[in-house]
């Protein structure tokens, strides 16, 4: 049998196989494409758990760049045993307190106007657009005096809070809710804002617009924790709060954190963010830290699921 003869070696100018590079060719356009499936992950994560993610929406807008509000208020009861908050993810319809009031149901006055934007905010931006929203309540009164339950809803759109909530029961506050889970004060309680429409999250609004008072119908959805049936003149409920925004910048020549100078568009972000949005309880128990670890945790997961099945998805 005759021996194999031993292999040459390779000339200087000989072509190497690179499968680096190969891969780079193959997959070049697929790259880009998990670019733009990272950004409607973020973008579904920021809307289930605002505390842990930001995110901006893939539609090709230009000059854009995230920010995020944040703020922590005590509720107490005053002679009356109900306390809460309101907050609607707009800039001009901030946040309403109803804290250490003498009723028995919520007190949101019609005539009471909301809160209009930062002169930092307006200075920066000149449009914005809500990506995320989060109420987080703890109890922290007394556990001898931890009785009565808390309410944690959403609400539509073109509903005014004055007419919706104040001077509302539980019950009637269900009614009236889109979504909303009734527990024990002491569990407390997490709710995050979900957009109920594609323009929710992307039409761009005025940074400079005015506020418009609680009597007012509401143009985007809000969200609302009361508490029913608490001890009277007591310290309540610690609440975090949390508000993600993307806005358009007011100079486009200095844009300091700017997405992209070319932001990719992806089609169907919004039912893609969605899905990713479902995969989440809007509303949980918020004892200690575990609304926290498990909305993050199964954040997490959910945008892990949505990426590995979008990319194989777009590798078929």
């Amino acid at each position: 049998m005759p021996k194999k003869s031993p292999k040459q070696p390779k000339r200087a100018n000989a072509k190497s196989r690179n499968p680096a590079k190969k891969r780079a060719v193959k997959f070049g356009p697929l790259t880009q494409r998990q670019s733009n499936t990272s950004r409607i992950s973020a973008l579904g994560a920021a809307i289930v758990d605002p505390w842990s993610y930001a995110g901006c929406v893939p539609d090709g807008s230009f000059g854009t760049g995230c920010f995020t509000l944040k703020s922590t208020y005590q509720l107490a009861t005053g002679t009356g045993t109900c306390t809460g908050i309101v907050a609607s993810p707009a800039i001009t319809q901030f946040v309403y307190i109803d804290s250490g009031s003498a009723n028995a149901t919520p007190t949101f006055p019609s005539s009471t106007v909301w809160g209009v934007p930062a002169t930092t905010i307006s200075n920066q931006f000149r449009t914005y657009r809500p990506i995320g929203l989060g109420l987080r309540a703890s109890y922290v009164g007394s556990t001898m005096a931890d009785q009565g339950t808390i309410i944690a809803a959403q609400f539509a759109s073109a509903n005014a809070v004055g007419a919706a909530i104040s001077g509302a029961t539980v019950a009637t506050v269900a009614q009236y809710a889109m979504s909303y889970k009734v527990l024990p004060l002491r569990q407390g309680a997490s709710i995050t804002w979900r957009p109920t429409e594609q323009d929710d999250i992307q039409a761009w609004v005025s940074t400079t617009q005015t506020g418009t008072t609680m009597g007012t119908a509401s143009v985007y959805p809000f969200i609302c924790i009361i508490a029913f049936g608490a001890a009277v003149t007591s310290p309540c409920l610690q609440i975090e709060a949390i508000w993600r925004y993307e806005g358009q910048y007011n100079n486009q020549t200095y844009m300091a954190g700017a997405e992209s100078a070319t932001p990719m568009v992806q089609n169907n972000w919004y039912e893609a963010a969605q899905r990713v949005a479902n995969a989440v309880d809007q509303i949980l128990p918020a004892v200690g830290q575990y609304a926290t670890n498990f909305m993050f945790n199964v954040a997490k997961n959910a945008v892990l699921s949505s990426t590995t099945s979008s990319m194989k998805s777009l590798k078929m």
